[in-house]
């Protein structure tokens, strides 16, 4: 493995940082311990370049990659009509992508990389936990699926840190979520003088968690909620979030930061900029009532020079753009996401699926068959997209040993404001694994299942009760215990849904609903995502379900 990627000592500064940012944390930790993080252990050196740089070598993916973290990710300047690729990505449409005149691909052929095997030390972690403001001794966890440091209790009950022995040493803080008080945006009440869960007059079920009161007590109106006080501006959680990254390590001169506020929370999100144009590593900082750090999320690790690549000529890069399997993007031939109909290679839709009349409960059609009439789909437009411009960027490739790589890549501009990006090696540095090769680590031992007690109104489990639908007596999972980590990645946050007994899906991706099954779960969290992956970026809780 490398050395070189954990050359960089992490400058701590716990004092100052406690001072200016009011963490909340339980106690400051020892302020005694070391201001510099030493270097990780990193195993065996990997092969390296005479000048250097890490040497090329295939990566071996079970899909494509992504330039959803590259400049590509970015909104596009205005020049280009400030719109991105997905916003082309119309239902129904059939791309086509062609050569303009005129263009020269750029000749960058150097890459980045993170490569599997990288550790950090107990040392290392007590000394981020220490700038973090985080108390306790650091515990490892190796749970057979991944590798795990955490400093701080897992309840809530005081702020903690985790840090991940993945490629990237991704880690994330949260401050005491449970001590918190949780400001909801409503409230409901049950009848007066009806028990919770019982059937009001009007046939609905009491609400659960209500105080019953007395029959001639008035119930009083829902009250409004208040912000929390002194939520940092926009500009003041940017110079907060700056002095955290300070405090752990991070030069935030080599970021370019999105920092939202409102009068309910701040946050920010940084991206590392190598070689001033490519994005790397991400940083992501919130803040709420009185400029509390709320959560913080980063990697330790830095990426390594790799290459010379060799790269591929336009043809190839066209052809890839056109290419239908998806591993180099998905770009063409490509259908909104929002098209339901299944297409083949050429684009043609598939004939619409015969659909039987519903029948009744005396053998009966429920509904005349000519009044259900087929389903069919439009036949898709065809759009050609033209190349205009194409600039040097890189893609996000995930090697099935946990290696992140970040490959030469072309960006193209087209027509229509799209950006269009694709690696830019050759053939033989992409190396398309069949799932079924992909090595899995050991299954971890399934437990004794729970006996199932009736829900409220069964006389055995799983009766439906005459009184009221199951879903009426159902306790959902409480996500409000996750919203502090909102904005870390995809793989932070499902960790830490785990941890409390809930299981992630991602039924939103970059602002596009996705197809999901139509089961349900009570403590299933459905999430929004921005990017691919498991270090794709969580920006939101859409529901329970």
């Amino acid at each position: 493995m490398i050395t070189a990627m954990h050359r960089s000592r992490f400058r701590l500064a716990p004092l100052a940082l406690a001072a200016a940012l009011a963490l909340g944390a339980c106690g400051g930790g020892d302020e005694s311990a070391t201001d510099t993080v030493p270097a990780a252990d990193s195993g065996d050196s990997g092969d390296s370049a005479d000048d250097g740089l890490l040497a090329p070598r295939a990566v071996r993916s079970a899909g494509g990659g992504s330039a959803a973290m590259s400049a590509s990710a970015e909104a596009a300047p205005a020049a280009t009509g400030d719109k991105m690729a997905s916003d082309m990505m119309m239902p129904y449409r059939i791309t086509t992508f062609v050569a303009g005149e005129g263009l020269e691909l750029p000749t960058n052929d150097i890459g980045y990389g993170f490569e599997a095997g990288a550790t950090v030390s107990a040392e290392q972690v007590a000394a981020l936990a220490t700038a973090l403001g985080v108390s306790g001794e650091p515990q490892r966890t190796d749970d057979g699926y991944s590798a795990y440091w955490r400093v701080g209790p897992d309840d809530g009950t005081a702020s903690s840190l985790w840090v991940y022995e993945d490629a990237q040493l991704s880690w994330n803080y949260s401050s005491a979520w449970a001590t918190q008080s949780v400001t909801a945006s409503g409230c409901a009440v049950a009848e007066p003088g009806v028990a919770a869960g019982s059937v009001g007059s009007d046939g609905d079920v009491a609400v659960s968690d209500v105080t019953v009161l007395p029959t001639d007590t008035a119930i009083a109106e829902c009250a409004e909620p208040e912000p929390p006080a002194n939520v940092p501006s926009q500009a003041d959680a940017e110079a907060k979030a700056r002095e955290v990254m300070t405090a752990v390590g991070l030069d935030p001169a080599g970021f370019r930061f999105e920092t939202y506020a409102d009068e309910w929370f701040a946050s920010t999100n940084a991206v590392e900029q190598l070689d001033g144009v490519f994005g790397g590593r991400n940083f992501g900082a919130g803040f709420g009532a009185e400029g509390v750090l709320q959560y913080a999320s980063g990697q330790l690790a830095e990426p390594v020079k790799a290459g010379p690549y060799p790269l591929i000529d336009l043809d190839t890069a066209i052809a890839r753009l056109n290419d239908p399997s998806g591993f180099y993007g998905g770009f063409g031939p490509m259908l909104g996401m929002d098209d339901i109909a299944r297409v083949d290679a050429v684009g043609a839709p598939e004939p619409a699926l015969a659909v039987e009349p519903a029948v009744g409960s005396a053998g009966d059609a429920a509904m005349p068959p000519e009044s259900m009439p087929p389903v069919s789909m439009p036949e898709p437009e065809a759009v050609t997209v033209t190349l205009v411009d194409v600039e040097a960027d890189v893609w996000w490739a995930y090697d099935v040993d946990g290696s992140v790589w970040l490959l030469p890549a072309y960006r193209f501009i087209g027509d229509d404001g799209g950006w269009y990006t694709v690696p830019a090696v050759t053939d033989e540095f992409l190396e398309q694994v069949p799932a079924e090769d992909v090595p899995m680590p050991e299954p971890m031992p399934v437990p004794e299942p729970l006996p199932v007690e009736p829900m409220p109104g069964e006389t055995e489990p799983g009766e439906v009760p005459t009184e009221s639908f199951p879903e009426d007596n159902m306790e959902l999972f409480d996500t409000t215990v996750l919203e502090p980590f909102v904005g870390t990645t995809l793989a932070e946050f499902t960790a830490e849904a785990e941890a409390l007994g809930a299981s992630v899906r991602v039924t939103e991706v970059d602002g596009v609903p996705q197809a999901v099954t139509m089961d349900y779960s009570t403590t299933r969290v459905n999430v929004a995502v921005t990017g691919e992956g498991d270090t794709a970026t969580v920006t939101a809780i859409l529901n329970v379900g």
